[in-house]
């Protein structure tokens, strides 16, 4: 790629600017040159959230390689369109172009989300044909996708006959092995590691937190020698999931940082125990409130029987979303008040 168009796109922060230079490109006749600029243009363009926008980009291109295959590819998996994704890649492959490793990565990153191991297991052996399966990030991939599935062994066996492992190989053995209920064989792993990094930490403490050992997650935390944000969330979620809400709390003041998600732990976790006000109190402090705060706060409300504060709440609602209108909606039908369940639909219909 010439390094003026580059820098031209590099400098795109927003769809807007994106689009923007996009506009330069066309109009001074670079837009053609290269598959690189067309690559660059669609990974920005998924990015920035306008997906469609980038498939309209791809649909001009008359003979897409595999490059630009990928990118559109990622970038529907990015956006969790997973079905797209696979739509596309099924078009690719009726196409006759030939994957990348990076293509396989990201097909089989949506059938992990989408628990589909049996076609998981049909494009790992494409990726055998391909040349592909012993590919660290490949291998990592199946890993992966094995352990969201619940195929442990299958997992095992993966990660065992791989030549070269890396953290995330090792990494989302452990989660995976915690997630399945096998936190034994996670601290097995972990224990075994000759070097770990924070994720190794927070997969583990979470591993015990879902297994309800909640003091041996306390232990590893302890002994964490650098803690980031997302390892001081786990253990706020994770008391708060045992029913603890006081270590909770404990933890959440010991933070050095928060964010709104932490914020948004404290005020799930009370509301789910029962504990209205003090949830209140939270949100009330919440110095950058967005609209999970807000939908979590109306839920709380109406789970409680509170629908008239729900309410409240929700008409001061800066911003509402489909979630926000149908737990709003819902929390009347719950409290057997139908007709303001009707009336609130009605609204919402107008809205749309």
């Amino acid at each position: 790629m010439n390094p003026s168009l580059s820098r031209l796109l590099n400098k795109a922060q927003s769809l807007k600017s994106l689009k923007f230079v996009h506009a330069r490109l066309l109009v001074h006749g670079s837009f053609a040159l290269s598959h690189l600029v067309l690559n660059k243009l669609l990974r920005l363009y998924a990015r920035f959230g306008s997906i469609h926008y980038a498939h309209k980009l791809f649909d001009q291109i008359p003979q897409p390689n595999a490059f630009i295959w990928t990118a559109l590819i990622h970038g529907y998996v990015e956006n969790r369109n997973y079905l797209k994704a696979l739509s596309l890649f099924s078009k690719m492959r009726e196409d006759s172009v030939l994957p990348l490793k990076f293509t396989l990565v990201s097909v089989l990153k949506s059938l992990a989300r989408l628990v589909r191991v049996k076609d998981g297991e049909a494009v790992y052996g494409l990726g055998l044909k391909c040349g592909f399966c012993f590919d660290l990030i490949v291998q990592n991939a199946v890993i992966d996708l094995f352990m969201r599935c619940g195929e442990v062994d299958l997992a095992t066996r993966v990660f065992d006959e791989m030549e070269e492992k890396d953290l995330v190989s090792w990494n989302s053995m452990i989660s995976g092995y915690g997630n399945n209920g096998r936190v034994n064989l996670a601290r097995k792993l972990f224990d075994e590691m000759l070097e770990r990094n924070v994720i190794s930490w927070t997969s583990m403490i979470q591993g015990y937190f879902k297994a309800g050992e909640k003091e041996e997650a306390t232990l590893l935390f302890d002994r964490m020698a650098t803690k980031d944000l997302a390892s001081w969330n786990v253990m706020v979620s994770g008391y708060m999931d045992v029913g603890d809400v006081h270590s909770a709390q404990s933890v959440f003041e010991a933070m050095p940082v928060r964010d709104a998600g932490t914020w948004n732990l404290m005020i799930s976790g009370f509301c789910k125990a029962g504990k209205m006000e003090v949830a209140k109190e939270f949100f009330d402090k919440m110095p950058s409130k967005n609209i999970a705060s807000w939908t979590m706060m109306i839920d709380g409300y109406v789970k409680a029987g509170d629908v008239s504060n729900g309410r409240c709440l929700f008409d001061q609602m800066p911003e509402k979303n489909l979630i926000s209108w149908s737990t709003m909606i819902g929390g009347y039908a719950r409290n057997a008040q139908p007709c303001n369940a009707l009336e609130l639909y009605k609204q919402y219909k107008n809205q749309v």
